[in-house]
């Protein structure tokens, strides 16, 4: 069980750690795969296990109900845009609502990178960067592709 939850708190971790384009939550960039966190060298500590945790739990709540909003607010526009006669303001609104609810998902993935800082030290960070850029993504048959050169690293 210890192990599980140190894989997970490392898979937060990447995910947190932001330099992969994807779909995390349905949608959420930076997403990577939990199978392919365990990141050798990080050596966290019991502490920092159980902080990566706690940020991963809450993540995770508050990105599931924006994604719900989203999904919500983008229904109801599509329920507008298939009508001949288009409510404009109607539309202008959930527009407006729209970028509201994207922009607190932005604000919390700020957050969260700001606190999977406080949690790593700079040498675990650079570890875990350097795990990411190593692995490949979705769709790319080989191992060891250095992503740096697609713009994937967000250095």
């Amino acid at each position: 069980m210890k192990r599980a939850r140190w894989g997970a708190a490392i898979g937060f971790a990447v995910f947190l750690a932001g330099v992969l384009p994807g779909a995390a939550f349905a949608g959420s960039p930076g997403s990577v795969h939990l199978a392919d966190a365990d990141a050798p060298g990080m050596n966290l500590t019991p502490a920092q296990q159980q902080k990566l945790a706690a940020l991963e739990s809450a993540s995770r709540a508050q990105s599931h109900d924006l994604f719900t909003q989203l999904q919500q607010i983008r229904g109801k526009l599509s329920d507008l845009y298939r009508k001949y006669d288009l409510d404009v303001a109607a539309a202008t609104r959930l527009n407006q609502d729209l970028n509201r609810v994207q922009g607190q998902l932005l604000d919390q993935r700020l957050s969260d990178q700001q606190q999977l800082r406080r949690i790593l030290t700079p040498d675990q960070f650079a570890q875990l960067q350097s795990s990411i850029l190593r692995r490949p993504h979705p769709g790319e048959g080989h191992e060891g592709h250095d992503h740096r050169d697609q713009g994937w690293n967000s250095q």
